[in-house]
């Protein structure tokens, strides 16, 4: 089945091996497996999700896992998307989450991004650490992707006018002078926000962190920090092996040595957002 053999391209792209060795299917669960599959590949998400429910509990990562899979085809995000752009030669994080906010606009709102997290907390209940830590990192960069695709201004495409009011302008400074320029502000419409802290790390996050309302339900820098977090657990899980696991560990980097943390501080968010945009995240064209 196309899905299928999809996961296992993209496992193979980020470990260099078989983290999916485990899903060869005992006699018991073949049926279901193969008409959860095929309900897959055919966009009847419902219908997978019913075969996926009715495996065996020791074929819970291939349950879960790709449930998770399911799920975010059926938020706009494939596989196919995600692998297509890890075998690109100028691979990078931001061009990715770029993407997946265009791919997500189409039903961004806080309700998808609830639902995207519940989905990241699938992946954590893999039991193989390959396969958990790719799980994880494409999971956790679809959540990201989605607290920006709630401000695209044009559906299907993620723009650098929709992070910062001059994009242009912003990046034309240093990291020092972006937080005192006006150009590295959100536009004033945006709903993202800095926010507060979350409860505790995006693992333990609680339901009532991810919906905000103590700020209107709004998305917020916060649980975006907490997303990168998370990333950086996913490539220790994952290991070396792809141009892609150099890009993650590099973007998590920057925000890391330059010790930004999004705060009420309009300046700090400035220079968080002028990081963000110098990362790559948001088109230029």
């Amino acid at each position: 089945m196309k899905s299928y053999f999809s996961i296992l391209a993209l496992t193979f792209a980020l470990t260099g091996c078989n983290a999916y060795q485990f899903v060869d299917s005992p006699a018991g669960d073949a049926q279901n497996l193969a008409a959860a599959r095929s309900c897959l590949d055919r966009g009847d998400y419902s219908c997978a999700t019913e075969y996926y429910l009715k495996l065996s509990p020791s074929m819970s990562d291939t349950t879960y896992s790709e449930l998770a899979i399911a799920n975010l085809a059926k938020s706009g995000i494939t596989v196919g998307t995600f692998a297509s752009t890890i075998l690109q030669s100028d691979a990078s994080i931001g061009r990715l989450l770029t993407l997946f906010a265009g791919s997500l606009s189409y039903q961004a709102s806080s309700s998808l991004r609830l639902n995207l997290f519940h989905n990241y907390q699938l992946a954590l209940k893999i039991q193989n650490p390959q396969a958990q830590g790719v799980l994880r990192l494409i999971t956790t960069l679809a959540f990201m992707a989605e607290l920006l695709a709630e401000d695209a201004s044009t559906t299907g495409v993620y723009q650098a006018s929709d992070l910062v009011v001059n994009s242009t302008g912003c990046l034309a400074l240093s990291a020092i002078n972006a937080a005192n320029s006006p150009n590295c502000s959100g536009p004033a419409a945006n709903t993202l926000i800095s926010g507060q802290a979350l409860s505790g790390p995006l693992s333990s996050a609680l339901d009532a962190d991810i919906e905000d309302l103590n700020y209107g339900g709004a998305p917020t820098l916060f649980m975006f920090n907490a997303g990168l977090a998370e990333v950086q657990t996913a490539i220790n899980l994952i290991g070396s092996g792809s141009k892609l696991i150099s890009s993650v560990a590099s973007f998590f980097g920057e925000f890391t040595s330059v010790s930004i943390t999004p705060t009420g501080n309009s300046k700090n968010a400035r220079a968080y957002l002028y990081l963000m945009l110098s990362l790559g995240v948001g088109s230029q064209s």
